[in-house]
């Protein structure tokens, strides 16, 4: 049994490495309740997809591209997304042990979690990847993100990313030439940015503003994974429609007292 000093140790190793790095690996403490997830997971992608020399659907998520259609993976994909969002709280669900200790720490007792599901299904040599991009400003920059991968993700198959000095060494660069030297910042980035293998039980969390992104998935297996974001329910909203996307994960008792008088 984890001892109180070994987790208060193991939390505060992951909160020292996301606020160095702006990003870091935490462990699930129950996989067996990750393991209910990517079966309804596995459940839904079923259901959606159209069976393609074979009527045997229950193949494991690795190797679902032997049956996935290249030309209806979008479609099957979007169906799948839209069973996981009946089931409700889906996200809330993948909200287990440690990052609620560690969210918490980081970004307070007021929480809010993005409402929408996200499902991302790569086959190998997939090249409908996820180019370098940051999700700030169109997000806000408080808010931190999830991604949680259904299988085990080895480099060849994972996201690539770019800390937090670099990624702020980089921004300055681009502000001081207005952009003009884009190309050559771009080149410096694919060159430092490392992409970080995180197996099925681990979630890579990290801060918006970093640059990130996905290249062809080279592996052997399909790469399904979900994300989600959290932020504090009194830090900027960015530019999402905070009533769409949003929605309260957990709330302080006095915060929920002080809203009486609104």
């Amino acid at each position: 049994m984890e001892s109180k000093e070994s987790r208060y140790s193991l939390l505060q190793g992951f909160k020292s490495d996301f606020l160095r790095n702006g990003y870091c690996k935490v462990e699930f403490s129950d996989i067996s309740k990750l393991l209910s997830i990517k079966h309804l997971v596995q459940l839904s992608i079923e259901s959606s997809i159209e069976a393609v020399a074979t009527t045997d659907k229950s193949l494991a998520l690795e190797d679902l591209h032997t049956i996935l259609n290249r030309q209806n993976i979008n479609a099957d994909r979007l169906h799948a997304i839209e069973q996981l969002q009946r089931t409700g709280d889906f996200n809330k669900a993948l909200y287990l042990d440690p990052l609620p200790d560690l969210f918490q720490s980081l970004i307070g007792h007021d929480i809010l979690i993005q409402k929408h599901v996200n499902l991302v299904i790569q086959r190998p040599g997939d090249a409908d990847n996820s180019e370098l991009h940051r999700d700030a400003p169109a997000n806000s920059e408080f808010e931190i993100v999830v991604w949680v991968p259904f299988v085990d993700c080895s480099s060849d198959m994972s996201l690539f990313i770019l800390n937090l000095e670099t990624t702020a060494n980089c921004l300055s660069e681009l502000r001081k030439s207005s952009g003009s030297n884009w190309p050559q910042v771009k080149a410096k980035i694919e060159n430092e940015a490392v992409p970080i293998p995180v197996n099925f039980g681990e979630a890579l969390i990290f801060m918006t503003p970093l640059y990130h992104g996905s290249k062809v998935n080279t592996g052997l297996s399909t790469r399904v994974s979900t994300n989600f974001r959290v932020r504090s329910m009194f830090a900027p909203s960015g530019l999402k429609d905070s009533l769409n996307f949003w929605e309260i994960l957990v709330i302080s008792p006095f915060t929920k007292n002080v809203c009486q008088f609104f």
